[in-house]
């Protein structure tokens, strides 16, 4: 009886529910913050939610990977640049399958490096 009261207490006035859905680590990751902070999952998430003063999460991306993923696309782009200019100046004599088949392989490498890097920002990894 104890316990009913004191979870009628504390859910006054809440009637309504939001689902969240979140990934098995995501899961044990909330429930060891709110365990540390001493207080129920649904408590933290309010608390988390309703605390933030700028309304924003901050993503956790490593920087230096983003800065060579970058890189790898800058230099990608010029490497096609130049082997659209020679397409253009001299036709195909000028610009040989080898120089374009590695351009193409750069890009699609460092696209590849962008992709895994929204991969970790679309599946929340985010810093609370």
């Amino acid at each position: 009886m104890h316990n009913e009261n004191n979870r009628q207490a504390r859910t006054r006035g809440r009637v309504l529910r939001i689902d969240v859905r979140v990934t098995h680590r995501e899961y044990q990751r909330i429930k060891s913050r709110a365990r540390k902070a001493g207080i129920g999952m649904s408590a933290y998430m309010r608390f988390r939610a309703l605390n933030d003063p700028k309304g924003v999460c901050t993503i956790n991306v490593d920087a230096d990977e983003l800065k060579k993923a970058y890189a790898n696309l800058k230099c990608a782009g010029s490497n096609i640049n130049q082997c659209a200019r020679a397409l253009n100046t001299y036709g195909q004599k000028g610009c040989s399958e080898e120089l374009v088949s590695a351009a193409i392989q750069r890009v699609s490498a460092a696209a590849d490096s962008v992709a895994a890097a929204l991969v970790v920002v679309r599946n929340g990894e985010v810093v609370v």
